[in-house]
């Protein structure tokens, strides 16, 4: 690995706080105060927003979702209020932090970055730690772990040892190899040809260490990543989305998890997921059209209270469903925004989502790297959501920062583009006759 960084306070700081997120994520069931990490950051993203309010400082992309969001919040609190369960305040407020955290710190993230100036020397530091923490040492034991038991692996998966690494949960490795591979992406955009292929030795290392894990979500992330690489990166055309290579991305990972969507979701079997994703639509039709309100369904905050609906459907008698035993109930993500927000909640939530997605469009399309990488992650999070809490949940929100830095840095790059093409046309309407000849 060639170390080649010159130090700047500014950009180290900032990578300091990326690399926070890795180390909540892998030791806060060790040093417990690390498990208020993310929502320091959140509140410091929220007092980030009012600033950005108060100075009238915000691209219309971001006020857009804040409205959404707005409007969210305010059906959830309208659920409270009209519905018929007992108004818990204290859910209701965690809530609140925990439900929209990922959309907000990908938004501050782009606006942050989209005036920083110094984001090539911050994605240097991000992928030397990525590779030194992540990548490298990882690869190296998941290999290790193939033949020697190093207490590093959650299960056995057709008999062989499913590898977690330094993570609670395999899932959880998944999250931080998506987010390391994106930051590996960005950093091609400062690359030689030469050390592109340097650079995807590691990537590929990164691939083989998420697919260690053996979980259908990876060996889906690692097609996805190796299509999305193909169609955005090495045709040389512009980059546009083709709609031959979703659908064949969509056939694939369709036929990849067929089997866990079958055990999840067949109605003849009682497996969290079935049981969670049938409950918020029966939530979400019981409570027409706002839903249940915050506290309520599907969340930690639900769990951690212990909702009146989860009375009312009879959870405590499923396994890891009940007050004892939660671990499944907070695994969700779709069906706890149709208990809560209701159908008019849902469609609120796919038009912010698709906000996103159209923001990255528009944004990334003069930079191919910047687009592989918004993309690839959104994608990610967005399939992880089918199947858990993934917007919910804080191991995404190092995702979500790198999102907002890609889109914000190639915004960057082409507003510089523009300030330079007007001075070059300003200095050759400015020019003498002779001048522009020798030109």
């Amino acid at each position: 690995m060639k170390i080649r960084m010159k130090i700047n306070l500014k950009a180290f700081v900032v990578s300091l706080i990326f690399l926070g997120y890795i180390l909540q994520i892998a030791f806060q069931r060790y040093i417990g105060p690390l498990g208020y990490y993310d929502e320091m950051l959140t509140v410091v993203s929220y007092l980030y927003v009012m600033s950005m309010i108060a100075r009238n400082e915000m691209t219309s992309e971001t006020r857009r979702a804040f409205i959404i969001i707005g409007l969210l919040i305010i059906i959830g609190l309208c659920g409270n209020i009209f519905g018929e369960l007992y108004f818990n305040k204290k859910a209701i407020l965690t809530d609140l932090g925990n439900s929209f955290k990922i959309f907000f710190v990908l938004f501050v993230s782009y606006e942050y970055f989209l005036k920083f100036r110094k984001s090539s020397n911050l994605i240097d530091y991000l992928d030397f730690y990525c590779k030194c923490f992540v990548v490298v040492p990882g690869t190296f034991l998941a290999i290790v772990n193939l033949f020697v038991d190093i207490h590093m692996y959650s299960e056995y998966i057709y008999g062989i040892r499913a590898f977690n690494y330094i993570f609670a949960h395999v899932g959880t490795l998944n999250s931080v190899c998506v987010s390391c591979i994106l930051i590996q992406t960005l950093k091609m955009l400062k690359l030689t040809a030469g050390e592109r292929r340097v650079q995807l030795i590691y990537i590929f290392m990164n691939l083989l260490l998420m697919v260690s894990t053996l979980r259908s979500r990876a060996f889906v992330f690692a097609f996805v990543y190796i299509i999305g690489y193909y169609a955005i990166i090495l045709r040389k055309r512009e980059t546009k989305i083709r709609m031959r290579y979703v659908i064949v991305m969509a056939i694939v990972s369709l036929v990849i998890a067929m089997p866990k969507i079958r055990f999840y979701f067949d109605k003849g079997n009682e497996a969290a997921r079935g049981l969670l994703l049938r409950h918020g639509i029966k939530a979400a039709n019981e409570f027409f059209p706002l839903g249940a309100g915050f506290g309520n369904y599907g969340t930690y905050a639900a769990a951690k209270y212990w909702s009146p609906l989860y009375i009312r459907y009879n959870f405590d008698q499923y396994y890891g469903m009940n007050r004892q035993d939660s671990r499944f109930i907070v695994d969700t993500y779709w069906p706890a925004i149709m208990g809560e927000f209701g159908w008019l909640g849902f469609a609120l939530m796919v038009m912010l989502l698709a906000m996103v997605y159209l923001t990255i469009i528009r944004e990334t399309k003069n930079n191919k790297y910047c687009r592989l990488v918004a993309l690839y992650g959104m994608v990610c999070v967005t399939i992880s959501s089918m199947v858990s809490s993934s917007f919910f949940n804080f191991t995404n929100m190092i995702t979500a920062s790198v999102i907002g830095l890609a889109i914000g840095v190639s915004r960057f790059i082409n507003n510089e583009r523009k300030v330079q093409r007007n001075e070059d046309t300003n200095s050759t309407h400015n020019a003498k006759p002779t001048q522009i000849r020798n030109v």
